[in-house]
């Protein structure tokens, strides 16, 4: 399975990547929702495993892209950052 991990956090991508990798998954790794959006334009996933809050581009929009493009591609969207809404 092709899983497209996109995350600000250097530490958490790494440690999201590396974790799935050693479960035999092949792994791609973007830094921000652009980049994201850029490998959907291009390629399809099984998985997408993105952080809310990023700069430019968060979560929100990776998802929304995703349905567009992909629309049985899982979306898996996680924050650091709480909030009651």
């Amino acid at each position: 399975e092709k899983i497209l991990v996109a995350d600000d956090d250097r530490i958490m991508r790494s440690f999201i990547v590396d974790t799935l990798k050693r479960h035999g998954y092949e792994v791609i790794s973007v830094e921000n929702g652009n980049e994201a959006i850029f490998y959907l334009e291009e390629h399809s996933f099984d998985l997408i495993v993105s952080d809310v809050k990023m700069p430019i581009q968060g979560g929100i929009d990776v998802l929304k892209k995703a349905k567009e493009l992909h629309p049985q591609t899982l979306v898996i969207l996680a924050t650091a950052f709480g909030s009651v809404e």
